[in-house]
């Protein structure tokens, strides 16, 4: 495999790829090794029919590397004191997410450290030095490629960056990891450590850092999804095996942070769908309360205005019972009267109707349930039995003086200047 993949100038880990995805039977790991001592066993045979049939397989090369030599050290060459940088050659079959990440490299300046970061506007996200870029553009071409002939597709924008992977966005980022090296003091250290030691009780510490870090060479990729998930997130290259090698593992780890995306939403959708059931409970519940609280101040009025009503009715059986010789306060009967007739027509069946309907209360519960809820701002009428003036086509709520004089209770205004 690796010896046909150079040839065609693919990875192995691609030629593999494409063969899974056509069902052509490919060698297994240490084949030739128990061929050469005759303990391979029978090859897989090849299928009858093959995906290669009916679908072309284009091969695309990698795009071709080659480092700037650097410009002799002479007067006349104002670039000989300017640091080489690996310089990749554009190639029209590079995909567009390495092409970007590229030119950004290009255009960054490296940190004191040696680094390069790019990332942001559709770039994929990395922190390379100038000497990993060629390597690790090329492990991306080949890695997006192989991705997107398994189903998988690349997405950038302003965003970010991300895989997508079976309908789910995986953001994924490149890394050099970084070598920690003790810290040589630079002769300005060295000067202010000098000074500091002039006064000693005051810094206990040296003016430099303990450890330098600095580029090592060893690729890396980070897999920005399901923290603290248990996961795999990250691969790089080993004591001795490259990052080349772990497209496939990658590539399913990718799958399998995607299906833990999936189930994160799926559960988080749970949880908002029983999270909104009990508000939803929460909220009938006080609704029903509220209609019930209403209801039962409504009834508490008329069982109030039904005592007041037995109250005054005793009141004038008393009063009737005087002897009449003993008349008692002049016109006690007939107010007693007055307020029996208001307490009766308060409780009577068309006011009750009137004042239930002015403080909004509907008895009927499978009506009221499907009522429209008033906004949090609003602020119910009071539950109040009220007296009434029926009207042609409306009924107006009046005051006790004023339904004593509708209902002849008392002298009327006009009656009343007519006596003045």
């Amino acid at each position: 495999m690796t010896k046909i993949a150079a040839d065609l100038g693919v990875s192995s880990s691609g030629l593999k790829a494409i063969c899974d995805r056509a069902a052509v039977p490919v060698p297994r790991a240490g084949y030739w090794q128990k061929r050469a001592v005759g303990r391979a066993g029978k090859p897989s045979a090849l299928p009858c029919e093959t995906r290669l049939a009916t679908e072309p397989v284009i091969l695309v090369s990698r795009p071709r590397v080659r480092a700037a030599s650097p410009a002799p050290k002479t007067a006349a060459s104002p670039a000989s004191t300017t640091s080489t940088r690996p310089v990749v050659e554009a190639d029209r079959s590079e995909h567009p997410a390495t092409l970007k990440l590229r030119k950004a490299l290009e255009k960054a300046k490296p940190s004191p450290a040696g680094f390069v970061t790019a990332g942001g506007g559709g770039v994929v996200p990395a922190v390379l030095s100038p000497d990993a870029m060629d390597r690790a553009l090329t492990w991306l071409d080949d890695f997006l490629r192989q991705a997107e002939a398994l189903g998988m597709r690349f997405e950038a924008d302003p965003s970010g960056t991300r895989l997508r992977v079976e309908g789910e966005s995986v953001p994924f980022r490149l890394e050099e990891k970084s070598d920690k090296v003790p810290h040589t003091p630079t002769p300005a250290e060295l000067r202010t450590k000098a000074e500091r030691e002039r006064w000693a009780f005051a810094y206990r510490s040296d003016p430099w850092p303990k450890y330098d870090h600095r580029p090592s060479g060893r690729l890396s990729i980070h897999i920005e999804a399901n923290p603290y998930s248990g996961l795999r997130r990250s691969f790089a290259d080993g004591k001795t095996q490259r990052l080349e090698a772990l497209i496939e593992d990658v590539l399913e780890a990718f799958r399998t942070h995607a299906a833990a995306v999936a189930e994160r939403r799926r559960q988080a959708e749970v949880a908002r769908s029983k999270a909104e059931a009990q508000q939803r409970r929460r909220e009938r519940r006080a609704a029903f309360e509220a209609r019930e609280g209403r209801r039962a101040a409504f009834v508490a009025q008329i069982a109030d205005a039904l005592e007041r009503r037995a109250a005054l009715q005793r009141v004038l059986d008393h009063l009737r019972d005087w002897p009449p010789e003993e008349p008692g306060p002049p016109g006690l009967d007939a107010f007693v009267e007055r307020q029996l007739a208001e307490e009766e027509a308060r409780v009577s069946a068309q006011f009750l109707e009137l004042s239930a309907r002015a403080a909004k209360i509907d008895f009927d519960e499978a009506r009221a349930r499907t009522a429209p809820s008033q906004p949090s701002w609003h602020h119910p009428s009071a539950v109040v039995l009220e007296l009434w003036r029926l009207e042609a086509d409306r009924a107006v709520s009046v005051t006790g003086l004023e339904w004593a004089e509708d209902a002849e209770r008392l002298p009327s205004p006009l009656e009343e200047d007519a006596e003045g």
